[in-house]
């Protein structure tokens, strides 16, 4: 991908972004290493307002946000990105504090278990847990357990939509919303070759096809695949909670973003889609000090406090 096909605005931010491995085998073996050491020496930036604790939630690993003075008016689900391989339930300090101070609610970040070592479905049974209980508990945390919403961002937001996807076929309470920031939904992106020429910034379909394959157990765009595994594929999407979905129009994820919005829209969900021009995957957080970053969380802040209006 060229550099002249981005936004003015994040050229010179993604001309310092190197191509990441993701997909080599010793790269993947750092990925631990690497991701314990960032947890030891990152200290998360303190908010006014808002507490924050480690704890756990139905037997699962969770970062607890909270309004330090106000009773919380909602509460917010929040699954980290990280192609299903990495990440925690800390690397979206900002994006939660902002949701705490922004639209007074409380939020639960879910520290999933992750592949390769806990392919599908560990994680989704994880937040699915991490669910259950809140249904059931909400109120110990100050809030309703009908003012929830559902959030995640790129592998957490495939994760959130095969999570409402799976409540609707169990009959189980739904959140009021979804929230689907550039969202990893369909493995069949990552079995195209023909879009690895492209070399996508940060997240290129090499990078994919790996993430997928450690995922799923076996390589990407097999005929048949459980239930959830992959959500982008599910035909019907009756009955499914309101929806926003957000991505960049070069992200290697926006045409299984549209193609999912407009199969939502068909079956009669309500949806919105928030596309940012010349905006590569994970744009946000490599540049949060944008204003068409700061337009960005907005929009789905707005899309939340609506909702729990």
């Amino acid at each position: 991908m060229d550099l002249d096909q981005l936004h003015p605005d994040l050229q010179p931010v993604y001309q310092k972004v190197p191509r990441v491995p993701f997909h080599a085998w010793w790269f993947r073996n750092l990925m631990p290493l690497a991701q314990a050491v960032r947890k030891r020496l990152t200290k998360p930036r303190p908010v006014a307002g808002v507490r924050s604790q480690e704890t756990t939630l139905g037997g699962v690993g969770v970062k607890l946000y909270q309004p330090e003075q106000a009773q919380p008016r909602g509460l917010v689900l929040w699954l980290h990105g990280g192609g299903y391989i990495l990440g925690d339930a800390s690397i979206n300090d900002d994006d939660c504090q902002r949701l705490v101070t922004g639209c007074g609610v409380a939020v639960v970040s879910v520290d999933y278990r992750l592949a390769p070592k806990h392919p599908f479905p560990a994680a989704l049974q994880d937040v699915m847990s991490v669910w259950h209980w809140l249904v059931g508990n909400a109120t110990s945390l100050g809030v309703s357990a009908d003012c929830m919403v559902l959030a995640g961002q790129s592998a957490g937001a495939g994760l959130a939509a095969a999570v409402v996807q799976k409540i609707a076929d169990d009959g189980g309470q739904q959140p009021l919303a979804q929230v689907l920031i550039y969202p990893m939904l369909d493995d069949r992106t990552a079995a195209n070759t023909n879009l690895d020429a492209a070399n996508h910034r940060l997240w290129s379909n090499v990078n994919n096809r790996a993430a997928w394959q450690m995922y799923l157990g076996q390589p990407p765009g097999a005929a048949q695949l459980p239930d959830y595994a992959a959500p982008g594929r599910r035909a019907d999407l009756h009955g499914l909670p309101p929806a926003w979905i957000g991505c960049g129009s070069v992200d290697l994820f926006y045409p299984e973003n549209q193609r999912y919005y407009q199969q939502l829209q068909a079956a009669g969900v309500p949806v919105e889609f928030y596309q940012v021009a010349g905006a590569p995957h994970g744009f946000d957080g490599l540049a949060p000090e944008l204003a068409l970053v700061e337009q960005f969380r907005g929009a789905y802040s707005d899309f939340i406090d609506q909702m729990l209006a």
